[in-house]
């Protein structure tokens, strides 16, 4: 910031006149709905225009740049009117120190989904968590909670702060960031999830989803393919679902995370399951959450400026190797998470993927040539950091026993909805 003041201390009045034109003219175009984000290149065009330097100052600003256009304009009235050089320079000094007021936060905001304040607040979950019949906490959190860590829960349950005379929650569930509606389930007897909403949220790098579950209603208003404010209501708290939750119980089931697939239905027939796909590509399956409550304890505390630098800082638990000589929709979706460039379909020849702990494969790199895979193999694995999981035993990427290795479940499904393609293996004959 000193040395954009210094640099602008420096300049000649017409450049600095025609640097603010050039700026007034992209907080324009944008307006409101603009996010500066310097990495992100969200200007296209307008970026080419403005120099390094008038760059860095737009870029300063982030999704909180409402809250400071009047002393931004005021600015830039002075700036225009004054003909004293000392008073133009000052206030195009004081529009640098508002942007980097406003560029010292987060690229995102993002909002609870109840108007719990505990949760809004970042308080101890006992003060805001629904638990399970086991009473403690910790069930009502993302991961191996379940079943003495047998069980993954993928979310957050929020319990309730308002019931009416029988003892029904009565909270409103709200859009936890702007987005668009691209799943409504009414059918609550048909999903874990009883009555549920899905927005997704375009906005973000990458694009994040959000589920609202067990819904006693869904807003009226709410309709498949509309556009939703963050702080939108989308309908009231509940125990919706396909298993008998109790009145006590109810609570919101809040997840955050990406979409694996857009064809998901192809690898869902696949299988030959017995029961319908109800649900789309907003099926759980092709849902892949990350711990929400992790990822706002970061944000709050300003350790994260971006989703993606928090997906890049999760530890890599475990890398498989991948035969495969597509670009799934996954990472063209996501093209955050590529390592390199992506390369022409000849010379493709697989990927290297690296998955969380909890599963989410947050790291791809492209490969050129693939020796060590036996014919039939698609998959083999290069990597694999076996202390990570004593605290997460329900999630492991194959089982051993007597010296027989054996890929879980979870981890084909879930590269066969990514690749959708039947997954073989290759594991050596000992865990790594």
């Amino acid at each position: 910031m000193r040395r954009l003041h210094a640099k602008t201390a420096r300049m000649p009045m017409q450049d600095i006149k025609s640097s603010i034109s050039k700026m007034a003219s992209v907080l324009k175009v944008h307006g409101e709905a603009m996010r500066l984000r310097a990495t992100a290149g969200v200007f296209g065009t307008e970026k080419k225009a403005l120099s390094t330097w008038e760059w860095q100052f737009v870029a300063l600003s982030s999704a909180k740049i409402i809250n400071y256009l009047k002393p931004l304009r005021l600015s830039f009235a002075l700036l225009s009117q004054s003909s004293s050089l000392l008073l133009k320079k000052f206030c195009l000094l004081t529009a640098c120190t508002l942007f980097a007021a406003v560029g010292s936060k987060a690229d995102f905001s993002i909002l609870s989904p109840t108007k719990h304040l505990a949760f809004q607040e970042g308080k101890p979950p006992i003060q805001w968590v629904q638990p399970t019949i086991s009473g403690k906490p910790s069930s009502a959190l993302f991961g191996c909670t379940r079943n003495r860590g047998q069980r993954f829960h993928e979310g957050l349950d929020i319990r309730p702060l308002q019931r009416d005379r029988m003892g029904e929650a009565t909270d409103s569930v709200f859009a936890s960031l702007a987005g668009k509606v691209v799943f409504i389930n009414t059918h609550f007897d048909k999903s874990n999830y009883g009555r549920y909403v899905v927005l997704e949220h375009e906005q973000t790098e990458p694009v994040l989803y959000t589920l609202y579950a067990h819904l006693a209603e869904i807003d009226k208003d709410l309709s498949l393919g509309g556009m939703i404010k963050q702080g939108e209501r989308l309908g009231k708290m509940g125990r919706s679902a396909n298993h008998r939750i109790p009145q006590k119980r109810a609570h919101l089931h809040w997840e955050i995370g990406l979409r694996l697939s857009d064809a998901f239905e192809v690898w869902y027939q696949q299988q030959h399951f017995d029961e319908p796909n109800r649900f789309g590509n907003f099926h759980g399956w092709n849902l892949q959450g990350f711990d929400p409550l992790d990822f706002l304890t970061q944000w709050r505390s300003g350790k994260i400026k971006s989703i993606t630098s928090y997906l890049k800082s999760l530890p890599i638990a475990y890398r498989v190797q991948v035969r495969n000589k597509r670009a799934p929709f996954f990472v063209q979706r996501h093209p955050s998470l590529l390592l390199s460039d992506l390369p022409s379909e000849t010379e493709l020849k697989g990927w290297e993927i690296g998955f969380t702990i909890h599963g989410l494969p947050t790291e791809w790199k492209p490969i050129l040539e693939i020796e060590d895979f036996s014919s039939k193999a698609m998959i083999s694995l290069t990597d694999y950091q076996p202390q990570m999981f004593a605290a997460h035993p329900c999630l492991k990427p194959f089982t051993s026993k007597r010296s027989q290795v054996q890929w879980s479940e979870s981890l084909l499904s879930r590269l066969g909805i990514l690749f959708q393609h039947k997954v073989t293996t290759n594991l050596p004959a000992r865990s790594p």
